[in-house]
């Protein structure tokens, strides 16, 4: 979805800043960016946390002021993979949030949790959900339709169907 959304940005003249403990996967990389003229995709700026986070989010920060036309920072695979968010984490994402200027939308991604009472009926569990809502942000989950062969969007309550291409995520339905 990160991607998605990224390619989406750059197409409508805007830059993104793409930071996490990895590269976007290559491959996935290159057929969603297939459609993005080569001149267009120098306007994706990607970087690797370092081994401090809160150094890491300074430079995201320094970004936000000195590239022009910035839109999108995400943050893919901000936090642990597993357990509970660190607290000290969350508080950075905030301080973070607080300081950029506005116009520039912030996507934190990372992986979710599947309820450990009742994991039988797939639900996800939104890691640290209330904290984030706290401090001011909305939660999402992206996940797996029973099928295996499409996606289901959460948020808000909306439920949107999206069909996988090689080029990103079609609409296939909103509930």
């Amino acid at each position: 979805m990160g991607l998605h959304l990224a390619a989406d940005e750059i197409l409508n003249k805007n830059r993104v800043l793409w930071a996490g403990e990895h590269m976007p996967h290559p491959q996935r990389f290159s057929q969603l960016f297939s459609h993005v003229p080569l001149t267009e995709s120098s306007r994706f700026h990607a970087m690797s946390f370092g081994v401090k986070f809160e150094r890491t989010m300074n430079e995201i920060l320094l970004a936000c002021h000195s590239l022009p036309g910035l839109s999108l920072i995400v943050l893919d695979d901000w936090c642990s993979k597993q357990g509970h968010i660190e607290n000290d984490r969350i508080e950075q994402i905030s301080n973070l949030a607080k300081k950029m200027p506005s116009g520039i939308g912030l996507l934190c991604i990372s992986k979710g949790g599947i309820q450990m009472m009742d994991a039988r009926n797939d639900e996800f569990d939104v890691r640290a959900k209330n904290k984030m809502i706290e401090i001011g942000f909305s939660t999402a989950v992206l996940k797996k339709s029973p099928d295996g062969l499409k996606r289901i969007f959460e948020h808000e309550g909306n439920v949107i169907h999206l069909d996988i291409k090689d080029e990103g995520y079609n609409l296939i339905g909103l509930k």
